[in-house]
């Protein structure tokens, strides 16, 4: 064999496994490729999800608004209730008017009190669910 033909099968030996590390890579990115995409598509659905929970948290944050408008009005109602206790006539309809108005207050405060934790677990929820992406 002469200087000539092993150089040329030198080149043929290198050009060989040179072609099997292309094959090969090209399995490894086309492997890649479908990951990605496959994480692409979980990406999708958390997102929606998260969209959906962000709705909800808004509805939640609105029924809260509307709640704390309606303790102040309680607030102020026994405001203007305790200033009137001092012009009513026995202890026993005082009793009566402050039961009424602490059950009502008591009320209140355990929706508001569901509410917050209803809230906390949404943005607990959406923490873990970020913690995921």
């Amino acid at each position: 064999m002469t200087e000539e033909n092993r150089i040329i099968a030198t080149l043929v030996e290198n050009a060989d496994r040179t072609d099997r590390a292309i094959v090969k890579l090209t399995k490894r990115v086309d492997r890649t490729t479908r990951n990605i995409d496959a994480l692409g598509k979980r990406v999708d659905v958390l997102g929606e999800r998260m969209d959906q929970s962000c709705l909800r948290m808004d509805v939640m944050g609105e029924k809260v608004d509307r709640l704390e408008g309606s303790m102040e009005k309680v607030i102020t109602t026994l405001v203007h209730m305790d200033e009137k206790i001092s012009t009513l006539a026995t202890k026993d309809e005082v009793r009566e008017i402050e039961g009424r108005m602490m059950t009502v207050l008591d009320h209140h405060t355990t929706m508001l009190t569901k509410l917050d934790q209803e809230r906390f677990t949404m943005i607990a929820r959406m923490d873990r669910i970020e913690g995921v992406v």
